[in-house]
């Protein structure tokens, strides 16, 4: 994966410098094609060389099977063919490990890769997908100048561009929301020197607390399950 990481770095600071006026936004462009098409037939290459793999070694194990059946059968009349039937099994219990080990390294090349996708907040993946579906731009550096003030705050944390660079080129994950509920009720506090009035929040066992700190994080989908007619919703803040 090393020259993949350098490749990605290397468009991921191309893309710096366009968003500086260093190189127009054609080059960089072209750069990403470019690196698209090229990591495309990688896969495809690997995937043929998988499927044909995987294929023999199916051919390989169900004649291994087949042989090793037969000997059982033969076994019955001859005592000395057991040995060829138990050398036979250990073959295929090979191969299936064999087998096992590919899996596991398929999968763990599926994992770098999801571990590679960039997670980004909720607004953020709906402004790039309805600029994606309005077809009214070519690239990424197009659309920067058609930014709402929530996406322009966001960018204005500069590793952000790297995040949003990388969701462009390689898809991304929809950053999971939390909130705090926050009752409409709230507890007086005579211990203060003219008393206070301090806001409630549910914890994990449904009781109240007066700090967020202690209180629960619910997702939308909890809340959304649940009656919370008497609750506000009090997102939390990174």
């Amino acid at each position: 994966m090393k020259k993949f990481e350098e490749e990605l770095n290397y468009l991921i600071e191309l893309s710096g410098k366009v968003l500086t006026g260093q190189i127009e936004a054609e080059e960089f462009e072209k750069h990403r094609v470019l690196f698209i098409k090229e990591q495309q037939a990688k896969i495809d290459e690997l995937t043929e060389k998988n499927e044909l793999y995987f294929e023999n070694l199916c051919e390989n194990v169900a004649v291994l099977k087949d042989a090793a059946n037969k000997m059982r059968e033969l076994s019955q009349e001859n005592e000395s063919l057991k040995v060829n039937v138990a050398k036979l099994k250990n073959e295929i219990d090979w191969l299936h490990g064999l087998l096992d080990d590919r899996n596991e390294e398929v999968s763990q090349t599926v994992k770098q890769l999801n571990e590679e996708i960039p997670e980004i907040p909720a607004f953020v993946a709906e402004w790039l997908e309805e600029e994606r579906k309005a077809m009214r731009y070519n690239g990424l550096f197009d659309i920067i100048g058609n930014t709402t003030s929530e996406i322009h705050e966001w960018l204005e944390d500069i590793s952000n561009h790297d995040l949003l660079a990388q969701a462009w080129l390689n898809g991304y994950i929809v950053k999971q929301r939390w909130f705090y509920l926050k009752s409409d009720k709230q507890l007086y506090d005579e211990g203060e020197e003219h008393g206070a009035f301090l806001d409630l929040y549910l914890d994990n066992n449904g009781d109240f607390v007066t700090d967020e700190i202690n209180a629960r994080k619910f997702t939308q989908a909890e809340i959304d399950s649940m009656d919370t007619g008497s609750y506000e919703q009090i997102e939390v803040e990174e």
